[in-house]
Protein backbone atom coordinates (compact mmCIF):
# COMPACT_ATOMS: atom_id res chain seq x y z
CA UNK A 1 0.00 0.00 0.00
CA UNK A 2 1.40 3.43 -0.99
CA UNK A 3 2.06 5.92 1.82
CA UNK A 4 -0.15 9.01 1.40
CA UNK A 5 1.66 12.33 0.93
CA UNK A 6 2.26 14.41 4.03
CA UNK A 7 -0.22 17.28 3.99
CA UNK A 8 0.65 20.80 5.25
CA UNK A 9 -1.24 20.42 8.56
CA UNK A 10 0.50 17.16 9.46
CA UNK A 11 3.85 18.67 8.42
CA UNK A 12 3.36 21.68 10.75
CA UNK A 13 2.34 19.38 13.59
CA UNK A 14 5.48 17.33 13.04
CA UNK A 15 7.62 20.47 13.12
CA UNK A 16 5.97 21.67 16.32
CA UNK A 17 6.62 18.31 17.93
CA UNK A 18 10.27 18.48 16.96
CA UNK A 19 10.52 21.99 18.43
CA UNK A 20 9.06 20.69 21.68
CA UNK A 21 11.92 18.25 22.20
CA UNK A 22 14.04 19.15 25.26
CA UNK A 23 16.83 21.63 24.41
CA UNK A 24 18.93 23.96 26.49
CA UNK A 25 20.27 27.27 25.21
CA UNK A 26 24.07 27.35 25.24
CA UNK A 27 25.67 29.67 27.77
CA UNK A 28 26.82 32.85 25.98
CA UNK A 29 30.58 33.27 25.85
CA UNK A 30 32.50 36.28 27.15
CA UNK A 31 36.15 37.33 26.71
CA UNK A 32 38.76 35.98 29.08
CA UNK A 33 40.10 39.44 29.89
CA UNK A 34 43.66 40.35 30.91
CA UNK A 35 43.58 38.93 34.44
CA UNK A 36 43.51 35.16 33.96
CA UNK A 37 46.23 33.87 36.36
CA UNK A 38 49.62 34.58 34.77
CA UNK A 39 51.44 31.93 36.83
CA UNK A 40 50.40 28.69 38.52
CA UNK A 41 47.61 29.85 40.85
CA UNK A 42 48.10 29.50 44.58
CA UNK A 43 46.03 26.54 45.68
CA UNK A 44 43.95 24.31 43.47
CA UNK A 45 40.73 24.07 45.41
CA UNK A 46 37.24 25.52 45.31
CA UNK A 47 37.62 27.84 48.31
CA UNK A 48 38.81 31.31 47.32
CA UNK A 49 38.17 32.80 50.75
CA UNK A 50 41.59 31.79 52.09
CA UNK A 51 44.98 31.04 50.58
CA UNK A 52 45.94 28.44 53.16
CA UNK A 53 43.59 25.80 54.62
CA UNK A 54 44.01 27.14 58.14
CA UNK A 55 44.88 30.71 57.17
CA UNK A 56 42.94 33.96 57.70
CA UNK A 57 39.70 34.47 55.81
CA UNK A 58 39.48 37.11 53.08
CA UNK A 59 37.43 40.23 53.66
CA UNK A 60 34.08 40.71 51.96
CA UNK A 61 30.58 39.28 51.67
CA UNK A 62 30.80 35.46 51.63
CA UNK A 63 29.30 33.76 48.60
CA UNK A 64 28.51 30.17 47.71
CA UNK A 65 28.28 29.80 43.94
CA UNK A 66 26.99 26.43 42.81
CA UNK A 67 25.42 24.88 39.75
CA UNK A 68 25.75 22.21 37.10
CA UNK A 69 27.53 21.74 33.79
CA UNK A 70 25.09 20.42 31.19
CA UNK A 71 25.10 19.65 27.48
CA UNK A 72 22.60 21.06 24.99
CA UNK A 73 20.16 18.23 25.73
CA UNK A 74 20.26 18.91 29.47
CA UNK A 75 22.39 15.86 30.32
CA UNK A 76 25.02 16.37 33.05
CA UNK A 77 28.66 16.60 32.03
CA UNK A 78 30.68 14.68 34.62
CA UNK A 79 34.40 15.25 35.13
CA UNK A 80 34.39 18.76 33.68
CA UNK A 81 36.97 21.18 35.06
CA UNK A 82 35.42 24.47 36.17
CA UNK A 83 37.74 27.39 36.89
CA UNK A 84 36.82 30.79 38.29
CA UNK A 85 38.85 33.95 38.83
CA UNK A 86 37.69 37.36 40.02
CA UNK A 87 38.41 40.64 41.77
CA UNK A 88 38.38 40.80 45.55
CA UNK A 89 36.09 42.92 47.72
CA UNK A 90 38.25 45.98 46.89
CA UNK A 91 38.03 45.48 43.12
CA UNK A 92 41.56 44.10 42.61
CA UNK A 93 42.82 40.91 40.96
CA UNK A 94 45.69 38.74 42.14
CA UNK A 95 47.61 39.46 38.94
CA UNK A 96 50.78 41.46 38.10
CA UNK A 97 48.86 43.69 35.67
CA UNK A 98 46.62 44.88 38.49
CA UNK A 99 48.74 47.38 40.40
CA UNK A 100 46.24 47.70 43.26
CA UNK A 101 46.66 46.15 46.68
CA UNK A 102 44.78 42.86 46.60
CA UNK A 103 43.49 41.31 49.83
CA UNK A 104 46.49 39.16 50.91
CA UNK A 105 44.14 36.41 52.14
CA UNK A 106 42.08 36.18 48.95
CA UNK A 107 43.06 33.28 46.68
CA UNK A 108 41.63 34.94 43.56
CA UNK A 109 41.32 31.71 41.52
CA UNK A 110 39.82 28.30 42.11
CA UNK A 111 38.88 25.09 40.36
CA UNK A 112 36.38 22.27 40.84
CA UNK A 113 35.64 19.01 39.03
CA UNK A 114 32.00 18.20 38.37
CA UNK A 115 30.54 15.06 39.91
CA UNK A 116 28.39 12.43 38.19
CA UNK A 117 25.43 14.83 38.19
CA UNK A 118 27.47 17.66 36.70
CA UNK A 119 27.49 19.59 39.98
CA UNK A 120 30.16 22.06 41.11
CA UNK A 121 30.44 24.60 43.96
CA UNK A 122 32.77 27.42 45.03
CA UNK A 123 33.20 29.40 48.23
CA UNK A 124 34.27 32.97 47.53
CA UNK A 125 33.43 36.61 48.29
CA UNK A 126 31.38 39.03 46.23
CA UNK A 127 33.69 40.95 43.88
CA UNK A 128 33.59 44.74 43.82
CA UNK A 129 33.07 46.89 40.72
CA UNK A 130 36.10 48.70 39.36
CA UNK A 131 37.07 51.30 36.76
CA UNK A 132 37.95 49.61 33.44
CA UNK A 133 38.08 52.78 31.32
CA UNK A 134 37.71 56.53 31.67
CA UNK A 135 33.92 56.29 32.00
CA UNK A 136 33.38 52.53 32.20
CA UNK A 137 32.87 50.90 35.55
CA UNK A 138 32.61 47.13 35.29
CA UNK A 139 29.82 45.60 37.36
CA UNK A 140 30.64 42.86 39.86
CA UNK A 141 31.35 39.67 37.92
CA UNK A 142 33.10 36.32 38.16
CA UNK A 143 35.02 34.76 35.26
CA UNK A 144 34.35 31.11 34.41
CA UNK A 145 36.13 28.62 32.18
CA UNK A 146 34.80 25.10 31.63
CA UNK A 147 36.88 22.33 30.05
CA UNK A 148 35.57 18.86 29.30
CA UNK A 149 37.03 15.96 27.33
CA UNK A 150 35.98 15.98 23.69
CA UNK A 151 34.56 19.51 23.85
CA UNK A 152 35.99 22.98 23.30
CA UNK A 153 36.41 25.06 26.44
CA UNK A 154 33.77 27.64 27.32
CA UNK A 155 34.83 31.00 28.76
CA UNK A 156 32.17 33.29 30.17
CA UNK A 157 31.31 35.65 33.02
CA UNK A 158 28.70 35.56 35.76
CA UNK A 159 26.85 38.74 36.79
CA UNK A 160 24.55 39.57 39.68
CA UNK A 161 20.90 40.26 38.82
CA UNK A 162 19.65 43.69 39.75
CA UNK A 163 23.01 45.44 39.87
CA UNK A 164 22.50 48.88 38.24
CA UNK A 165 25.94 48.75 36.58
CA UNK A 166 24.79 45.81 34.44
CA UNK A 167 22.74 48.17 32.27
CA UNK A 168 25.83 50.14 31.20
CA UNK A 169 28.36 47.34 30.82
CA UNK A 170 30.00 47.14 27.39
CA UNK A 171 30.54 43.38 27.50
CA UNK A 172 27.07 42.51 28.71
CA UNK A 173 25.62 44.71 25.98
CA UNK A 174 27.23 42.38 23.40
CA UNK A 175 24.97 39.54 24.55
CA UNK A 176 21.53 39.37 22.87
CA UNK A 177 18.90 40.73 25.29
CA UNK A 178 17.00 37.43 25.39
CA UNK A 179 20.18 35.57 26.47
CA UNK A 180 21.47 37.89 29.20
CA UNK A 181 19.49 36.12 31.91
CA UNK A 182 21.67 33.06 31.28
CA UNK A 183 24.63 35.02 32.69
CA UNK A 184 22.83 36.23 35.82
CA UNK A 185 22.44 34.82 39.30
CA UNK A 186 19.93 36.00 41.89
CA UNK A 187 21.56 35.75 45.29
CA UNK A 188 19.56 34.11 48.05
CA UNK A 189 20.30 34.08 51.79
CA UNK A 190 21.98 30.93 53.04
CA UNK A 191 23.71 29.71 56.16
CA UNK A 192 26.73 31.97 56.59
CA UNK A 193 26.78 33.12 52.95
CA UNK A 194 24.69 34.41 50.08
CA UNK A 195 23.99 31.62 47.59
CA UNK A 196 23.98 31.98 43.82
CA UNK A 197 22.98 29.34 41.25
CA UNK A 198 24.72 29.30 37.86
CA UNK A 199 24.25 26.46 35.38
CA UNK A 200 26.62 26.27 32.42
CA UNK A 201 25.47 24.70 29.14
CA UNK A 202 28.29 23.73 26.80
CA UNK A 203 28.14 22.78 23.14
CA UNK A 204 29.70 19.96 21.14
CA UNK A 205 31.83 22.01 18.73
CA UNK A 206 33.68 25.28 18.36
CA UNK A 207 30.99 26.95 16.26
CA UNK A 208 28.53 26.84 19.15
CA UNK A 209 30.95 28.62 21.50
CA UNK A 210 32.10 31.46 19.21
CA UNK A 211 33.15 34.56 21.16
CA UNK A 212 31.16 37.74 20.76
CA UNK A 213 34.42 39.62 21.36
CA UNK A 214 37.84 38.07 20.96
CA UNK A 215 39.67 36.89 24.08
CA UNK A 216 42.61 39.11 23.10
CA UNK A 217 40.62 42.28 23.70
CA UNK A 218 42.14 44.10 26.72
CA UNK A 219 38.96 43.86 28.74
CA UNK A 220 38.52 42.31 32.16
Amino acid sequence: MQTPPLDRRRFLLLLSGMAALPAYGLTPTQPEGPFYPATDPTGSDADLTRRLPEGPVAQGQPLLIRGRVLDAQGAPVAGARVEIWQADTFGHYRHPRDRGRVDPNFQGWGEAITDAGGHYRFHTVKPAPYLAGQEWVRPPHIHFRVSARGRPSLTTQLYFAGDPLNERDVLLAQVPPDRRAALMTQLQPGEGAQVGLFNLVIGPDEMTNKHLLTPADPIS
